[in-house]
């Protein structure tokens, strides 16, 4: 999406990100943080357009949190029939 490489080029979460642009059209930003809480944030606020890549654990807490919030859908899901 033209519009999201963009916008991460345009701000500034933390003063060690970099973004490259891959041949296929992804993004890739690294940065080194202290503490992943804020950056799980960043991810699952970016919905289906961003991936945890690394490290393990962050990539694993994500997955965690996305389990637990489609839990809460289950429900919603069978009843509406979709």
């Amino acid at each position: 999406d033209p519009s999201l490489e963009q916008y991460m080029r345009d701000n500034l979460w933390h003063p060690s990100q970099m973004i490259e642009k891959h041949k296929d059209g992804s993004i890739l930003m690294t940065m080194e943080v202290g503490g992943l809480r804020e950056v799980m944030g960043w991810i699952l606020g970016f919905g289906r357009q961003a991936e945890a890549l690394k490290p393990p654990h962050l990539r694993q807490a994500v997955s965690e949190e996305l389990t637990a919030m489609a839990g809460k859908y289950v429900d919603f899901a069978q009843k509406d029939g979709g």
